[in-house]
């Protein structure tokens, strides 16, 4: 189930590559990922960093809002996106747009109440069975969040910034991940740490007995006879 591979805890390096991939493929194919139907990519602003992270999510559509489910796999902790979306207050969605592309939403949160969130995450878990294991898994509760798109057609001038921003955020994570590709690309095999020399087994080597043995001090000199003590 796409929620526990994106959300599950393997390790947060193995996540982000998963979700990279997913995200890729999302925007290649107008929305569709192959096993993962009803899928969106939600765009938020980490709240300690302020730079986008986009993270692919299951959804259902519930009239004009969109309701996801901060499952994390079942993990004890709830997922980054849900602390970062409620913190920012907002962010982006993408969608399939039904003719091969991707619809573009900003939308507002609203955290679902205890009974409606309890009947929502029910019929989930009754459509998508691994819901129901991932509640199992956890002694929290799974929030249920919706989506609610605003409404921008008032201002042309505002939808067209909010676009602009979320393809620059775009194009900022795509030099990012080229980025660290040509890094790992180019770096070379990790050099082995030195130790001083075995100085036990080199003193009966002349070749290194060198770097082993510190010269003997001088004993001084004895006074001459003509020498006198002040």
């Amino acid at each position: 189930m796409l929620a526990n591979a994106i959300e599950g805890g393997e390790g947060e390096t193995m996540a982000e590559d998963f979700n990279q991939r997913v995200v890729r493929e999302f925007r290649a194919g107008g929305g569709r990922v192959d096993g993962f139907p009803d899928l969106l990519l939600l765009t938020t602003a980490g709240r300690r960093t302020g730079r986008p992270r986009t993270t692919p999510l299951a959804y259902r559509q519930d009239g004009s809002r969109y309701l996801v489910f901060g499952s994390n796999g079942g993990a004890a902790e709830h997922p980054q996106w849900y602390r970062n979306l409620l913190a920012a207050g907002g962010g982006t969605v993408e969608l399939p747009d039904g003719e091969g592309g991707l619809t573009i939403l900003s939308v507002r949160p609203v955290e679902l109440d205890a009974a409606e969130r309890d009947r929502e995450f029910a019929e989930q878990a009754r459509r998508v069975p691994s819901f129901a294991d991932y509640a199992e898994r956890t002694d929290r509760t799974i929030p249920v969040l919706a989506l609610h798109p605003l409404d921008l057609s008032a201002d042309p001038a505002l939808a067209a910034r909010v676009l602009g921003q979320l393809q620059q955020h775009h194009e900022d994570l795509r030099r990012q991940l080229a980025d660290l590709r040509t890094r790992l690309d180019h770096a070379g095999p990790a050099p082995h740490p030195t130790s001083p020399p075995n100085c036990a087994s080199a003193a009966s080597r002349s070749a290194t007995a060198s770097a082993c043995t510190t010269p003997a001090r001088r004993a001084p000199s004895p006074p001459s006879s003509g020498s006198t003590r002040s």
